[in-house]
């Protein structure tokens, strides 16, 4: 019996998929997972390792001489909080982007010629795997009934 039960929960999971990917509309599953994008961000700051995980160069000489000590990526706080403001996330029914207004955020995060990458700007392992699983209970939740 247990056989039956399981091909049944996963044909219901496939019709449900289907029925959802025809339907084209992933903009309130993409609203669900704002909250674990943030968090994402959050934690890349306070790691502060890219997505390798390895550690980001530490700052130069020059850079605490005109700047002060500060932490890596974090003057201002203005950097932290553009990743993770979630006005800043564009959500349609196909995708969702988080960016940043910043105009030096990609030098941060790619580097320079003067400039280390320091990269800041990917999504963690777990929050993947947070963002799958939202999207896959919310098409459980909303078309699993059809």
């Amino acid at each position: 019996m247990a056989d039956k039960y399981e091909f049944t929960q996963g044909k219901q999971i496939i019709d449900a998929l289907e029925a959802f990917v025809s339907k084209g509309d992933f903009k309130e599953a993409f609203s669900l997972c704002k909250d674990h994008i943030e968090e994402n961000f959050w934690q890349i700051f306070q790691s502060a390792v890219d997505s390798e995980g390895k550690p980001w160069p530490e700052h130069a000489p020059s850079t605490i001489a005109s700047m002060g000590e500060h932490d890596l990526l974090v003057d201002t706080g203005a950097l932290l909080q553009s990743m993770t403001d979630q006005g800043n996330y564009t959500i349609s029914d196909r995708y969702m982007i988080a960016s940043c207004d910043l105009p030096y955020a990609e030098y941060q995060n790619f580097g320079t010629a003067n400039i280390p990458p320091r990269e800041f700007m990917y999504l963690r392992e777990d929050t993947i795997d947070k963002v799958m699983e939202t999207i896959y209970s919310y098409v459980l939740l909303k078309y699993g009934e059809m």
